[in-house]
């Protein structure tokens, strides 16, 4: 008997069934209660199918019928190579063995979830073969048992029963009694679960190969590269990134997969000569998928994985209307579940996304307000990058925001800070005591952002809409010291600052204006091509900004032309390659 997935692939029910299901076991049921013919996984075989034991060329059948339907736990193995503490034995190089104590007679092949209950640590020809003791979940007398001693109370004779029968069942063939460690007492519930954890942490050693396999099937990687296979037919490539379309139930699997195939590079040098180029030039492309493609399934997502989802759809740029109005639909629908960091990560991925549907955010940001004061650094910083995105100017929020980046000091990373205020400033921030208390606190933040990353500190509204004039007036000394230094495009942020905040802050656009003859220098001879060679192209940005300035410059102030000798000869703005030219020594102005 073999089995196959919803998909019709063949699978190993020893190692692609999961151990568990929920709060219950996955049981596969190999011999039904009341037959005789002694059927097992076959572990040696490829995809271990269900077959009848043969010995000496014959099927065996047990001298009698068995009494309880009797199967494996999946996933688990007995491991021959441990030696057992307490019973001196080492393990019988099989699953774990179940016998399943209900009323019903189950059928062979069935996967079911059971209860599991107690153990008898039986000892067959010197080896340990554990005997789990369980109930079908939905059986009658489930609610009932719990442990050993309900068993005990409740089904008198039950283990006893199940104890002397496999001490027998081999004496007809000549061998001698088997028999029980732990004083042929049947172990409690506690003890069981022990079992099966130690027992399933033998299959990963396995499966990992960390363990001599012997002759079982099932080699190091054989059902991650088909798994693998399976995963690749179904996915559409994106550029040079493959995602696979898949439910969100299989998602575990396919991280495993990508763990295993990405990062296990030992385990990609195991494979065989054909599967291991297979899999080399494969792995290289394969990255986390986006699990979801079609609106149906977000039905089944839960938190944390509808938040996965919005996250990586936002960063692979997948507009899709439909797949974001079913996101959103499901993030109302679990709002209340999720935590303060989800809100804002998802948050994050709807303002890369670029989704505007307003009936979303009046319903979303209730729930936000009520939970800003508990979210971390970068989770408030992401709420915030979203809200400026999307334009959303909502003054209680803003005002919660602003407090919990006070109350939050010390733990904010000072780029998360500045990109906070950055956001708040072009909110429109008008609560002028946060304001002020933000100011406060804003130089060490700002020393600590030049020293690390300078572009994140410079921001072209937030001299004239935020700071107060100690912060304005520490930004142009940070300027000024760093002018000599500092890489153009980020003094271009510079620039950029003194031209939005002409008005307000004049003092800002003439201290640099005294050094922009050397920043135009500094910035032609960075770009300008050599001779010989075709003229160089600025890059759009660096246009945009110097006609910002010269604007600035001629309107603003009316300081008339700025004649700047740089040695050009030429410039001309080129609005379908969106780039400005440049060619030879003359001079430009504005």
């Amino acid at each position: 008997m073999h089995f196959k997935d919803g998909n019709g692939n063949k699978i190993s029910p020893w190692h692609d069934i999961p151990l568990k299901s929920g709060e219950h076991f996955n049981c596969l049921i190999e011999i039904p209660k009341n037959t005789k013919p002694k059927m097992e996984v076959a572990i040696k075989e490829e995809m271990n199918p269900i077959a009848q034991d043969v010995k000496k060329g014959k099927l065996r059948d047990y001298h009698g019928p068995i009494f309880w339907n009797y199967g494996m736990l999946p996933q688990t193995w007995e491991d021959p190579n441990v030696t057992h503490k307490e019973t001196n034995c080492a393990g019988d190089n099989d699953p774990v063995d179940i016998v399943e104590i209900g009323s019903e007679a189950l059928a062979q092949g069935s996967v079911e979830k059971v209860k599991v209950l107690g153990a008898l640590a039986m000892i067959d020809d010197g080896e340990l073969d554990w005997k789990i003791i369980g109930i079908r979940a939905a059986d009658s007398l489930a609610a009932e048992l719990n442990d050993i001693a309900d068993v005990e109370a409740k089904c008198p004779g039950v283990i006893s029963g199940i104890r002397e029968w496999f001490r027998w069942y081999k004496t007809p063939d000549g061998k001698p009694l088997n028999a029980f460690g732990y004083e042929e007492k049947a172990l409690d519930k506690k003890f069981a679960l022990e079992v099966i954890e130690e027992t399933h942490d033998a299959w990963k050693k396995l499966r990992e190969g960390s363990t001599d396999k012997g002759k079982l099937w099932g080699r190091q990687g054989s059902a991650l590269v088909t798994r693998f296979k399976e995963l690749y037919k179904t996915c559409v490539c994106v550029g040079s990134v493959f995602h696979a379309r898949m439910r969100p139930e299989e998602r575990m699997t396919l991280r495993a997969v990508r763990d295993e195939m990405r990062l296990r590079k030992k385990g990609i040098a195991r494979f065989n000569k054909r599967w291991r180029s297979w899999a080399q030039n494969r792995v290289r492309q394969f990255r986390l998928p986006l699990p979801v493609t079609l609106t149906s399934d977000t039905a089944l997502m839960d938190a944390n994985y509808i938040t996965a989802c919005v996250q990586k759809a936002a960063a692979l740029r997948k507009h899709d209307v439909k797949l974001w109005f079913g996101y959103s639909n499901r993030i109302l629908e679990l709002r209340e579940e999720l935590q303060p960091d989800q809100l804002g990560y998802i948050m994050w991925g709807y303002g890369k996304s670029s989704f505007l549907d307003a009936s979303f955010y009046r319903e979303i940001l209730p729930t936000i307000k009520e939970q800003v004061p508990n979210f971390q650094s970068h989770a408030l910083m992401s709420l915030m990058w979203c809200l400026k995105r999307i334009r959303w100017h909502d003054s209680h929020l803003n005002r919660a925001a602003a407090q919990h980046a006070l109350d939050s000091i010390e733990a904010l990373r000072p780029s998360d800070f500045i990109k906070v205020t950055n956001a708040l400033a072009q909110l429109g921030l008008r609560d002028t005591g946060l304001r002020e208390a933000l100011s406060r606190v804003a130089v060490p933040k700002l020393e600590e952002t030049f020293a690390q990353q300078f572009r994140d500190a410079v921001n072209p509204v937030t001299i004239g809409r935020l700071w107060n004039d100690e912060v304005t007036a520490y930004l142009l000394e940070r300027f000024r010291k760093i002018f000599i230094t500092a890489r153009p495009m980020h003094l271009l942020k510079a620039y950029e600052s003194a031209v939005v905040c002409r008005i307000q802050r004049p003092q800002v656009w003439r201290m640099l204006s005294k050094d922009s003859k050397s920043f135009y220098v500094r910035l032609s001879q960075r770009h300008i091509a050599d001779k010989g060679k075709e003229p160089c192209q600025l890059h759009w940005d660096v246009s945009r900004h110097l006609a910002d300035l010269g604007e600035a410059h001629r309107n603003s102030f009316r300081w008339g032309p700025l004649y700047i000798d740089i040695g050009l000869e030429q410039i001309e703005v080129d609005e379908r390659r969106r780039c400005v030219m440049v060619d030879g020594p003359s001079s430009f102005f504005y």
